[in-house]
């Protein structure tokens, strides 16, 4: 009775399920044992129902063991089945997060295919805008050509028209220049011509109006390379001067006197004898006659000693 006892206290940590057949089992031996105590047997039989008890106790000690080990195995499968169930939500939240990124990546690339339509939109746009660009600028290099072509032929045209120009300049120069050396021909002609006339008429007229005696004639020669127009060696009040002049048709600025000046000191520095200085002219401009004056330069005018 205690060994029942002690198997009905280990049956309580059994499985619920395996606990019921245990309790069936030992309420059928209990009621075998109520059946033998009624009836008398033959102690062959007692010993067969003995073995038959026996047995049923090694089995039931069997069953015990099993139950051990299927409880055993139950708890590592539970410990098994919680870790699956962890895995299991483990495995449903990586779920939920990859749905939610699937999610996400579904929108986001639909923004793309939306974006890249749009893209693709604009870049059409743009290609059709270039190309019609492309058109204008044809059309635009086609009218350049047409005037650059209309442009070179004005240029060849200008060219001859500037040919056929430089010929008439260079015989126009040519002729110019002939008329500048007739001119010129010419004023040194005059120019000859009014120191001529000077010579003849200048010794009385600067005696009589500045009272300069001229001891030799006017001579036209050259001083250290100079030219000088007029030379000559003349007397006032008892003083031995040199007089130096030069010629110019129409006196209209102080140029000459620049040349004068240089001609006279020169004389001075050969001399050594004050010299007075004067210039010869057709036309004096008033102006001109002012400055001379001013400087001590004489000026005669060819209708002053007639």
């Amino acid at each position: 009775m205690a060994s029942i006892v002690g198997l009905v206290k280990k049956m309580e940590n059994l499985d619920p399920s395996l606990r019921g057949i245990l309790y069936e089992i030992l309420e059928e031996v209990e009621k075998q044992k109520e059946e033998a105590r009624k009836f008398y047997v033959a102690r062959e039989e007692f010993e067969d129902l003995k073995r038959v008890v026996g047995d049923l106790a090694r089995r039931v000690g069997e069953l015990t063991e099993a139950v051990k080990e299927l409880a055993e195995a139950q708890r590592r499968t539970e410990e098994r089945v919680s870790r699956l169930e962890e895995g299991q939500a483990r495995l449903e939240r990586a779920l939920a997060e990859l749905a939610e990124a699937q999610r996400r990546t579904e929108e986001e690339l639909k923004e793309f295919k939306e974006e890249t339509r749009r893209g693709f939109e604009e870049v059409w746009q743009a290609i059709r805008e270039l190309t019609e660009a492309q058109r204008r600028t044809e059309e635009r290099v086609s009218r350049l050509e047409e005037g650059q072509a209309r442009l070179e032929r004005a240029l060849a045209e200008l060219a001859e028209a500037q040919r056929r120009t430089e010929e008439e300049v260079k015989k126009l120069s040519q002729g110019l220049r002939r008329t500048r050396e007739e001119v010129g021909g010419l004023s040194r002609t005059m120019a000859y011509a009014l120191e001529n006339e000077a010579y003849r008429y200048l010794p009385a007229f600067l005696e009589k109006r500045y009272g300069f005696r001229v001891e030799e004639r006017f001579v036209r020669t050259f001083v250290d390379g100079e030219e000088i127009n007029f030379l000559a060696r003349a007397k006032v009040d008892g003083e031995e001067i040199y007089l130096v002049g030069e010629t110019v048709l129409r006196l209209m600025s102080a140029a000459k006197f620049r040349q004068l000046k240089r001609k006279v000191g020169l004389i001075e520095e050969k001399t050594g004898r004050r010299v007075i200085p004067f210039v010869v002219t057709h036309f004096a401009h008033p102006r001109v006659l002012e400055r001379a004056r001013d400087t001590g330069i004489i000026v005669v005018q060819s209708f002053e000693w007639v």
